[in-house]
């Protein structure tokens, strides 16, 4: 079963909020941020 398959819209679960280029942005301003702090995740 896709993603795809549970939505009924078609759309991601972030599309309410922003686009593929605009979750692109954030994932990087979140990994700059991250890194800057020298946060790691283990």
């Amino acid at each position: 079963m896709k993603l795809s398959d549970t939505m009924p819209s078609g759309r991601p679960w972030f599309g309410q909020l922003m686009g593929i280029p605009q979750l692109f942005a954030c994932l990087i301003q979140v990994n700059y941020w991250l890194e800057e702090n020298k946060i790691r995740i283990l």
